[in-house]
Order: structure tokens, then sequence, then C-alpha cells
């Protein structure tokens, strides 16, 4: 203990002292630099969306998007600001907005694709109303009408949350089998290590029992950063739920000194899986996806995990119009079943006929989707059809009675096949089908204006008759 006894005339121990506050102020300054959750970072920086993601991404020029909050998110470069996000929408081609709305009308929506409908922790600064079963009605209407509507809760253990804005999402939610449960989700063993301390990582829970959906391709994990569970039921299903051994904390505190809450499992919270991420289509061909968490989309949160993954997911699928199997093929005559690992469907962004065209399902490696149809001979056959996959591992493949006919893979324009069908009874199939790794471009098929005639008409839509010199004009 020298630097106490002898400090005055050692000067040995008088420059360990100085070296020690050195370090001990350096110290201090690199931990003031780094990014903690939910501490401003001046110097933060965005992380853009991986241009792999980017290139696999179709283009959605002309679609647009709402975004009804409580504050300005959309330009917030903080760590708590939907920057990155905007970013990652707009190279996808969308128009974004946001608006602060005093009153939710329908002609404030009807010339949006989409309306994100939010909340997020820090609209207590801003006060809170509860929306009107008539605005609630004009987002269920908006649904109704053929839109997306992308409902996102947070969890309600905080003092400072009003109820109005869970009653604001539940009056919307409810009516497509949706309900936000005000809890906190929480996970014992599989989530974040916040701060590298096990106790304050229960409440940021990572998803990874995933359901098969156009919403979770490609996502294998996303985290819940203080984020609660749903009720689901009919129309509405669960596709990603919390592991068997979480739980909904119903009375966690919030704790100053660590900046993070705390949360205990109590004898009436009983662990188990419970919905995270929910979907609706209607029989209209709108669409509704809810998750209990806005934090994940932030800045500081959307390049972890699979997040850039799950929003690209997300707004694509809510973006794509619902269009019938014939009308998308421009074919009424024919009756188109489809199958596989997911279902084909029509959809009016990639087309070469009439502004429709169907495309294959979303599917990962080793899996296959596939359309069919059966023609009675003797007739000519055409269609049109693109790919866009990892060249020469993934394919779009046609087959006449289980015969493989053509192929094509990679990148390409629109190309029309003709084929000369014999008589009797012949079965068509349209296959898109992956290898056991990698994916690239937007990675699926598409077919368009399939004909099965002796004079090449192709019918579109309300049977206006298209004829090759159409074609050219």
């Amino acid at each position: 203990m020298c630097w106490i006894k002898r400090f005055k005339d050692n000067t040995v121990c008088k420059a360990m002292v100085f070296f020690i506050i050195f370090l001990s102020l350096n110290f201090a300054t690199a931990w003031a630099e780094v990014q903690l959750p939910g501490v401003s970072n001046p110097e933060y920086t965005i992380q853009e969306m991986p241009e792999n993601l980017l290139a696999q991404s179709a283009n959605y020029a002309g679609k647009r998007i709402l975004f009804i909050e409580d504050e300005e998110l959309l330009s917030n470069t903080d760590w708590d600001g939907l920057t990155a996000l905007r970013r990652m929408l707009t190279s996808m081609g969308f128009e974004v907005e946001e608006t602060f709305p005093d009153e939710i009308t329908y002609s404030l929506v009807s010339n949006y694709d989409i309306v994100v409908f939010s909340t997020s922790w820090t609209n207590y600064l801003l006060g809170q109303r509860e929306i009107s079963d008539k605005e609630a009605q004009v987002l269920i209407d908006f649904v109704n009408n053929g839109n997306g509507l992308f409902l996102v809760g947070n969890h309600g253990l905080a003092s400072f949350w009003s109820p109005g804005w869970t009653n604001s999402v539940n009056k919307v939610g409810s009516a497509f089998g949706i309900e936000f449960q005000m809890d906190m989700l929480c996970d014992p063993t599989d989530h974040y290590y916040c701060w590298s301390d096990p106790d304050k990582g229960v409440d940021m829970p990572f998803i990874t029992n995933i359901f098969t959906h156009p919403v979770t391709l490609e996502v294998d994990k996303f985290m819940l950063n203080w984020g609660g569970s749903l009720r689901v039921s009919s129309p509405a299903q669960t596709i990603a739920y919390s592991d068997s051994d979480s739980w909904c904390d119903k009375n966690g505190t919030w704790n100053s000194d660590v900046g993070h809450f705390e949360c205990y499992q109590d004898n009436d919270e009983p662990s188990g899986s419970y919905p995270a991420l929910a979907v609706v289509e209607t029989s209209s061909g709108g669409k509704v996806v809810a998750i209990g968490d806005a934090d994940w989309m932030w800045n500081d949160w959307i390049d972890h995990y699979d997040h850039y993954e799950l929003a690209r997911n997300i707004f694509s699928w809510l973006a794509q119009r619902t269009i019938p199997l014939d009308e998308a093929l421009d074919n009424s005559k024919l009756s188109f079943t489809t199958g596989g690992n997911a279902s084909w469907f029509g959809q009016d962004l990639v087309y070469k006929v009439d502004g429709d065209a169907a495309q294959s399902g979303a599917i990962t490696h080793s899996e296959e989707t596939y359309l069919e149809t059966t023609v009675v001979g003797p007739g000519t056959l055409s269609f049109w059809w693109k790919v866009s996959s990892e060249e020469n591992y993934d394919f779009l493949e046609f087959y006449i009675d289980g015969e493989l006919k053509d192929w094509i893979s990679g990148e390409g324009d629109w190309e029309q096949k003709s084929y000369e069908i014999g008589s009797g009874s012949h079965t068509l199939k349209w296959r898109y089908t992956k290898d056991s790794s990698v994916s690239q471009g937007t990675d699926c098929g598409w077919v368009d204006c399939v004909t099965f005639s002796h004079s090449g008409e192709c019918y579109v839509n309300s049977f206006e008759t298209l004829t090759p010199q159409s074609f050219r004009e």
C-alpha cells in the first residue's frame, strides 16, 4: 500500500496512481461510446439493408404506405427512429409518408395501399387518446376493401402507459381475430443477454418457433424488445410463437437504476408458447399483419438477426393484391390448381399481359411449388413465363404429362412458349424448385396469359381477345 503510506516521497507510486487514473478515465470514455439498448448515442450509424436482400425484393413503384403515429419517427436518425426502415422501403420502390391526425378518416387513407397503425414507447410524452369506433371502422373498411394493414403494438407494464393505444389497436384487430394482451413476453433461456446480465434479458425473447408463410420467408429468428403477446382466433392465424418455457409477465416493474424491467414469473403466469406474430387474409383480398412490438424495427435493432428480412416480407406481402389464378393467367376456361410447399397466387406487380400474372409461392431451400391444369387435345398451348433465381440451381420448369419440356433459371425477360398438344387429356404443370442452399434475385417464377386453342387467342379478364398483332402493338 505504498501509494497510501509513502505517496509524498515515492515517485514510482505517484506514477502508478496517475496511470490508474488515466486508465479509469479512458475506460469511462469508451463505455460512454458503447451503444446500449435504450441509450441514445449521437454518433449512432444506421445500418442499411444488405444488398443481397434488396436484390431479392420486388419493385413496388407506385405502391404507397402511410404510417399513422403519435410522433415523428421516419425522419428520426437516432437509435429509436425508423430512418433505416424508411430507406429500405423507398429502395424497394414504395412511397412512404407519416401523419399525426386528429381524426382518422377514409379520405385520409384511401389513396394508400398499406397503412401502418403503430405505437411506440415514447408516446406517453405527447399524450394519448383512444380512437373512436368510427375511426376504427375506417381501418377495418380499408382492409375489407382489399388493402393492407400493419398493426404494431407494444408491452403494457410501464406505469406511464395509457390504455388508449391498447383499446385503439384492439378495436381494429378484434375485427380480424387479433387482440394485443398488454403484457410482457419473457423467455428465461432463449433471449438477448442485455449488458451481459442474464437477469436483464428475459424480457427480450428470441422468437424461433416460426411457421412457413410469405411473411416468414428466410426468417429463422427475430427478437421482441419489450414486446407483448397476442390472442389469435379465426380468421387470423399465428405464424410465430414464443418458446414453450416462455411466460407473459403482467406485473414487472421498471428499475431506473439499471434502465431495464425486472420481470419474474409468478404462479399465475404459466409457461407456454404464446403467439408473437399473426396474419389475416380476407375474402376481399385485404391483409393484416400484427406484432406486439415496435422496437425491432428501430434503427438500433433492424440490422440484428432476421429483422430486415421480416420487415421486407411484411410490406411485400401486404402490398401484393390477391388475384384469382384464372384472372391472373387470363384464362377462365381452364381450371388451375396449385400445391407443393406453397401455393401459386395472382399478383399485379410483375406481369406481361393485362396488369397481372401468377407468381410461384414463397419457398425455401429444397422445396417446390407448382401450378397445374388439364387440357383435352388436340390444340395449341401457349404461355409467357419469366424467372428470377439463382442461375443453374433454382429453376422454373414446365411439364406435359410428367415429362420435362423446358426450364429457365437466373434472370431474364418474359419469353413466350408454344406447344402442340395431341388428342386426349393432358396434364400441364409449371414448377418452381430450389436446391439446398443460396437464394438470389426475387427467388420465384411467373406465368402469364395461358392459352389453349386452335387459333392462339388469349382471353383477358373481361374476355377481350388478344392476337399476335395485339402484342406487337
